[in-house]
């Protein structure tokens, strides 16, 4: 990789990974960064493996390791008892990096005493292109929208019963067992009744939002679930829904407070997402404030100014 003439910016795209999708593959889809020397840059761990980097940065390379998520999970996360050497990985990984970029303060702190070099990019999004628009349907489907993974079973375990209102989107039961097991195990005990919806492929995941007129994102208090990124609210405002929220240490922020619903009990969750179903005219005028406020704050390629600035600096 190492090229004395001109130096390459090496982009380590793991196929099928979310993280990946929104930390490597749009940021630097079709970059202009003009780096000083190689740079190799890739989320949580490398594909090549540990003993690559070591022998990339031996020759020079500069190594940058992006964090969207701590890397020690909670003892009722589902994959908590297969990920103890994965994050053995991403330890390793973060210690050997020049640079460590993550999405938050926070994240910044609960990771800084592996390496001291840490800098915060927040996600952010190509707002008005392809999957990333307003959306123009939000009564076809069910007024309520939920999209992720089978590890948030402790989080959607907070909510009330939402019946027929709710849409789980993300069910999957495939050769992955243990996410096969969990998701089961949220239809059978946790909303038997809600509506559910298969896995979407990146390029169109957003396209699960459509059709309906509430985001919602419960996250239970943990250490790892305060140290997530704000993505929710800016998949919420790239659409231009309004969102109801835990007030987490990602969510419950100065600039976000007056921009979104939070609840932090089940009557509360009923409670608000009754009062924004039954006020159509409220759903538009917040999902829209939000919509405003992502576009002039988090869009990507304002965001990609301080990776440029980062990388050609190295």
């Amino acid at each position: 990789m190492v090229n004395p003439n001109t130096p390459v910016l090496k982009c380590d795209n793991k196929l099928g990974s979310g993280c990946d999708y929104h930390r490597i593959v749009m940021p630097f889809a079709g970059n202009t960064f003009k780096p000083k020397r190689d740079v190799l840059v890739f989320n949580r761990v490398y594909s090549r493996g540990s003993d690559e980097v070591k022998r990339l940065k031996a020759q020079g390379v500069k190594i940058i390791v992006d964090l969207d998520d701590f890397y020690s999970l909670n003892p009722e996360h589902y994959m908590a008892g297969v990920f103890t050497n994965h994050s053995k990985t991403i330890v390793e990984m973060i210690k050997l990096a020049d640079v460590v970029t993550v999405t938050t303060e926070y994240l910044a702190y609960k990771i800084r005493h592996l390496n001291r070099n840490v800098v915060v990019i927040r996600n952010a999004l190509p707002y008005d292109e392809g999957q990333f628009t307003l959306t123009k349907d939000r009564y076809s489907d069910t007024p309520i929208i939920w999209a992720g993974g089978a590890s948030h079973e402790p989080d959607l375990a907070i909510l009330p019963d939402f019946g027929k209102d709710l849409t789980l989107c993300g069910f999957r039961r495939d050769h992955e067992e243990l996410s096969s097991a969990q998701w089961l195990q949220i239809k059978e005990d946790i909303q038997p009744d809600c509506v559910y919806e298969g896995i979407r492929p990146y390029e169109c995941y957003m396209e699960a939002y459509d059709g309906h007129q509430i985001s919602i994102a419960p996250l239970v208090n943990n250490h790892f679930n305060n140290a997530k990124s704000n993505l929710k609210i800016l998949e919420a405002g790239a659409k231009g829904l309004p969102l109801v929220c835990s007030p987490r240490e990602n969510y419950y922020t100065e600039e976000f407070k007056d921009l979104i619903f939070f609840a932090d009990s089940v009557k509360e969750w009923k409670d608000i997402v009754e009062y924004l179903i039954e006020s159509p005219d409220v759903c538009i005028e917040k999902g829209l404030a939000l919509a405003k406020y992502v576009r002039d704050n988090y869009n990507i390629d304002d965001l990609n100014e301080t990776r440029k600035l980062l990388i050609e600096d190295l």
